[in-house]
């Protein structure tokens, strides 16, 4: 699952215009490999539309194998395209990414 993050690890508040995006590999509710990558979502959503924007998060989150999206909250147009391509959404999320991700994976 992939969810966005600050610096200090807390969550990034706009999952489309996020400058980094962690990728959580879970297993039996533990988190068992953990990886960032600078996306830099935040340039790139001011350099294009708002459709190509939402195909260049999908062709990433699909490159990278991404089968869920943590977050405080998502547009709809964003919410629906991630929807589409078959993700699970876990939203209302808040504080540490990493515990926002055990969270849901003890819950799974």
């Amino acid at each position: 699952m992939a969810v966005a993050v600050q610096e200090n690890g807390d969550i990034y508040r706009f999952w489309g215009r996020a400058p980094k995006v962690a990728v959580a590999s879970v297993q039996d509710g533990a988190i068992i490999d953990w990886k960032e990558y600078p996306v830099q979502w935040d340039i790139a959503r001011e350099e294009t539309t708002e459709g190509l924007h939402h195909a260049q998060i999908a062709k990433w989150i699909m490159e990278h194998h991404v089968t869920g999206v943590v977050a405080v909250g998502l547009g709809d147009d964003m919410e629906r395209m991630l929807r589409k391509i078959g993700l699970d959404i876990y939203l209302g999320f808040n504080g540490k990414a990493r515990d926002a991700v055990k969270q849901i994976a003890v819950k799974s």
